[in-house]
């Protein structure tokens, strides 16, 4: 057998010369691939009484609607709103403006009186209305009158408050 030492040949050839001389070899010996190891997304073995389960910051007895109507006789809401109404009596060429019935309700949750978990309720419902500070707005402009926007808001604004209430 002929053996090449590394370290005779690199002083002889130099270390390019080494490189291009291996490379060369590798190449004639056939191609030289690099192992590939599978790893799975997901370990799939793990029991599902094992895994880990973020707990559900919801998961509570709700109080049912007939104790939120009676919760509510007893203690009748007196928090404000505010109705913004755009008045816009000049008709466009094409009719009426658009945006002539939309109504917008301002609320402010500080003087609603909701507990904390009431609180996070309310916030959970109003999705992407609630930008972080204690005042939310809803708006209705699909109907076609503003009185029927505005029974609409008071109708959707008692729903959430009453979903909000059946929080303990």
């Amino acid at each position: 057998k002929k053996m090449i030492n590394k370290q005779i040949l690199s002083k002889v050839l130099g270390k390019s010369t080494w490189t291009q001389l291996y490379q060369t070899q590798r190449q004639d010996f056939g191609r030289v691939r690099k192992i590939k190891i599978w790893k799975p997304a997901k370990y799939e073995a793990i029991p599902p009484y094992q895994k880990i389960v973020m707990k559900d910051p919801f998961e509570y007895p709700l109080r049912s609607r007939e104790e939120v109507i009676k919760y509510q006789e007893e203690n009748p809401p007196d928090f404000p709103f505010g109705f913004n109404i755009t008045f816009d009596h000049e008709n466009t060429p094409h009719g009426r403006d658009p945006g002539d019935h939309k109504v917008i309700m301002d609320f402010d949750m500080d003087t609603m009186k909701l507990t904390k978990l009431q609180r996070r309720r309310l916030i959970a419902l109003l999705g992407p209305r609630y930008n972080g500070s204690s005042k939310f707005k809803l708006t209705c402009g699909w109907l076609p009158t503003r009185e029927e926007n505005i029974l609409k808001l008071l109708e959707i604004s008692r729903e959430l408050y009453w979903e909000a209430l059946r929080a303990p």
